[in-house]
């Protein structure tokens, strides 16, 4: 298993940003989603994996049963792995068992058919917990792969075979439910860098681990950030400002659930974004899809900041809130390119108003404004997002390459034009190249991240003649 793992994960170096990292966490289970996500949407399209494909799952679903095989261990239970990769169809088990009670108890997870049947091709309801299914439909639900390893982290997957006691709850016997807790709650400091031994920090830990109604009763991450709310300002556990370093901490978690509760916590309590980092988490957590069942808890707790006991917050608290919120957002940091005067040109401007697929509208308007000012970095990157697909793809691709070169960090546009136009034109090595500078300079855009994880797919699926399009 160690060295499919191995494999695997030497395709993912330098390509996946600071959002999924393998770090060995249970976190890190992001590292499989990123690397599934393609796969997945072409096989809910109707392709199958070619066998480039077959070795690429493969090797993400030992990497699944590693994390497992590591949480089995550091529970002292002895841990078996089987692979059987050329049999037909292939395997690939975990299997633990202990003594307990007097009794010999099993517990065998059939990791690799598990990948097949539920990561590639979701169902409608995903099986996580024992007696429990999770309808993906839920807005703030995780990824699958995150709901199949919390499963397999409490031993409780519906789909493992053994006598392994279930208990009264989905997390098992009361023994087994509270290591698997403690195990997450270190993966959690683990992956944000937060002390194992503060008790402190670990109660306020202990809540986000697990969602005692489930993730599906959990709309909005309402009881999670009430309990945020209530532990560090309204009857504070520690000092104010430990309890924000506890959630700007969180920020660096890989799982997106863990930093959208942060911000939307963070946004409450008035703490604005440090870096740049920190901003595109905070404008991504605005912009998700369960915004709005998280604006409604959020009100919720700000109004209890207010103290105002069973008073009812007026008509207009929900308006009152999103501009405290907005208001905090004006004090991000932001690139500094984006206060060149440039954008408030009314030719520059006018951009905006052409169809998208005009490209030539668009360099007639830019033509003067290169003249003028040579130079200027912004310019040459949109004239040549515009030359390159047709007009003149040679000095296109020139432009966009100076632009790298004289502002990498700043021009992710640039990336981004240059490596699409060069995957288009079949140049996948070039294009990944791009990709990957972009990654590096802005490891938590996960646009890059996609663009590298888009071409690592390229050849891992084929559509099949007469399927769904």
């Amino acid at each position: 298993m160690k060295s499919l793992v191995q494999d695997f994960l030497a395709q993912l170096q330098g390509r996946q940003g600071s959002l999924a990292r393998a770090n060995g966490t249970f976190f890190s289970a992001q590292v499989v989603n990123t690397a599934l996500q393609r796969i997945r949407l072409d096989m809910l399209d109707g392709s199958e994996l070619t066998e480039q494909g077959y070795h690429f799952v493969h090797g993400a679903a030992a990497y699944l049963a590693w994390l497992s095989y590591g949480s089995m261990k550091k529970r002292g239970i002895a841990t078996t792995s089987d692979i059987q990769l050329d049999a037909n169809p292939p395997a690939l088990s975990i299997s633990a068992q202990r003594l307990r009670e007097g009794q010999q108890e099993f517990y065998t997870q059939h990791v690799l058919s598990d990948v097949y049947e539920l990561l590639l091709r979701p169902p409608h309801y995903f099986p996580s917990l024992y007696g429990t299914l999770y309808p993906l439909e839920t807005l703030n639900i995780p990824t699958p792969e995150y709901l199949y390893l919390y499963g397999l982290y409490l031993m409780q997957s519906p789909r493992a075979e053994g006598n392994w006691p279930h208990g009264n709850q989905s997390g098992g016997s009361d023994e087994d439910f509270t290591a698997s807790r403690h195990l997450l709650v270190d993966d959690l400091h683990r992956d944000t860098g937060l002390p194992l031994d503060d008790a402190t920090l670990r109660a306020l830990s202990w809540w986000l681990v697990f969602p005692p109604y489930g993730w599906d009763m959990n709309e909005g991450q309402c009881y999670n950030m009430m309990t945020l709310i209530d532990q560090i300002a309204v009857h504070p556990a520690l000092p104010a400002a430990d309890g924000i370093t506890y959630l700007q901490a969180l920020l660096g978690c890989q799982m997106a659930v863990i930093r959208f509760l942060a911000v939307r916590t963070l946004l409450v309590l008035g703490i604005a974004p440090r870096n740049l980092e920190e901003s595109h988490i905070y404008r991504n957590t605005l912009a998700a899809p369960d915004h709005a069942a998280a604006a409604v808890a959020m009100e919720h707790a700000q109004w209890l900041l207010e103290d105002q006991g069973d008073a009812t917050a007026p008509e207009d608290w929900a308006s009152h809130c999103q501009q405290q919120w907005q208001q905090v957002m004006q004090r991000a940091p932001h690139p500094s390119w984006q206060d060149d005067p440039i954008f408030n040109r009314a030719e520059f401007q006018r951009l905006d108003t052409l169809d998208p697929s005009d490209h030539q509208a668009a360099v007639s308007i830019l033509t003067p404004l290169m003249h003028a000012m040579p130079d200027h970095w912004f310019i040459r990157c949109a004239m040549g997002t515009y030359l390159m697909p047709e007009i003149d793809p040679l000095r296109g691709e020139s432009l966009l390459r100076s632009c790298l070169r004289d502002a990498p960090e700043a021009c992710l546009d640039a990336h981004s034009s240059l490596a699409a136009r060069l995957k288009w034109q079949g140049k996948t090595k070039q294009a990944m190249q791009i990709f990957e500078a972009a990654v590096l300079h802005c490891p938590w855009q996960q646009e890059s991240v996609d663009g590298c994880m888009w071409l690592l797919s390229e050849g891992l699926t084929y559509k099949v003649r007469g399927a769904n399009t």
